[in-house]
């Protein structure tokens, strides 16, 4: 892969109409007269409120599984049960508004409901996320070119176009299908070909969720470390890894420091969205939770710990590269191995490499795929060491 498989993507895109996924999505749900949207999480309340702007009156209802959201006006429209949503089975057809929706989709389907996703050739979730992607990718051409020249490996390389291909052309996605395979890793965080763990790694987890990516250290480690800081936003989550840790040996957790905070680049007060595995900050206080606390990782380790940190994991669901930009000091004087999500926002896979090169022009970049598909999950990841 070099610059000129690069030239040819855009070419394609210059001689594209400019329809994106998400456009020929809205015509395809446009097709149906009475529309229920299933779905209230994080994702749903995204897209409703546009796709209900293009399809005026043709969304009749919501739905939800969840008992606390059933009853409520979601912009407007009544969120119903699935139970009530039985007795419209044969007069209604269903747009699933999940992220991840396979087995949601299946099983709607299996019960006789008309399901439109079955119809769309790509993920209702990527042509949303990435509805944007071919404007923003003409207009930031330059910037996409100048961060792949910085990859350092052909893996990278072929890693990053597929995943630029993906962006602007979900729909081809079976034409790419043997491409994406190719660029498949296992290992997510920890790919043996990049990371190597010490046995004095200060580890820094943002985007503790569970504790999953700690117990991933804890195994590759073999429980030799110096210090893990988890920081975790939700206090469901929190909850879960906090317990985690308590059942640990005490020579183990003793060395495990967990915040219930989110990293950002100032400190600031916000609130909260989405559920326990897909939460995202938000300015606006929509079906969202309390106000939640956001960090620098500059306040917390380097102007507190002032313990050398070794490596950092960055999961924050579109928060990365501000969260990067609130590392920049620990950065600049630890050079720590980076591990950073770069598939939640179009812009974060060249606006991410980019900004690490201007911290540290020394770092060596890579890219890697870490989902065995991108309909069930595009876990990228930009790694620096």
């Amino acid at each position: 892969m070099n610059r000129q498989d690069l030239i040819e993507l855009f070419n394609k895109l210059e001689k594209s109409d400019n329809t994106t996924a998400f456009d020929n999505m809205c015509n395809e749900l446009y097709k149906h007269d009475k529309i229920c949207v299933f779905g209230m999480g994080n994702f749903g309340m995204r897209i409703l409120p546009q796709i209900n702007e293009r399809l005026g009156n043709r969304i009749i209802c919501v739905s939800d599984n969840d008992p606390v959201k059933q009853g409520k006006l979601f912009f407007g429209l009544r969120c119903i049960s699935s139970e009530e949503l039985l007795a419209y089975k044969d007069n209604i057809h269903i747009f699933v508004s999940i992220h991840c929706a396979n087995d949601v989709i299946e099983d709607l389907t299996q019960k006789g409901f008309n399901v439109i996703n079955k119809s769309l050739k790509f993920e209702a979730f990527s042509a949303f996320i990435n509805k944007q992607s071919v404007e923003l990718y003409k207009k930031n051409r330059e910037k996409i070119y100048r961060a792949f020249s910085l990859l350092t490996d052909e893996s990278s390389k072929k890693t990053f176009i597929s995943r630029l291909r993906y962006n602007l052309f979900p729909e081809d996605f079976a034409a790419y299908q043997e491409p994406l395979h190719e660029v498949y890793t296992a290992d997510q965080y920890f790919p043996k070909d990049i990371i190597r763990l010490t046995e004095d790694e200060v580890f820094v987890d943002c985007g503790g969720y569970d504790g999953d990516t700690i117990r991933e250290f804890l195994s590759r480690s073999n429980n030799n470390f110096r210090h893990i800081y988890s920081f975790e936003i939700d206090g469901d989550n929190f909850l879960k890894i906090d317990n985690f840790v308590k059942i640990l040996s005490d020579n183990i957790s003793n060395k495990i420091t967990l915040y219930k905070c989110g990293v950002w680049n100032c400190k600031e007060s916000l609130y909260l969205s989405g559920n326990a595995s897909v939460t995202q900050v938000c300015k606006e206080k929509l079906f969202s939770k309390d106000n939640v606390e956001l960090e620098t990782l500059d306040n917390v380790l380097y102007h507190q710990i002032q313990e050398r940190v070794t490596f950092i994991k960055m999961d924050v669901e579109g928060s990365e590269l501000n969260a990067i930009m609130g590392a920049e000091k620990t950065i600049k004087a630890n050079r720590p191995k980076l591990a950073i999500c770069v598939y939640h926002k179009p812009e974060d896979m060249y606006e991410i490499p980019l900004i690490i090169h201007e911290f540290l022009p020394e770092y060596r970049i890579y890219f890697r795929h870490h989902g065995h598909d991108w309909y069930s999950t595009v876990e990228t990841v930009c790694y620096a060491i």
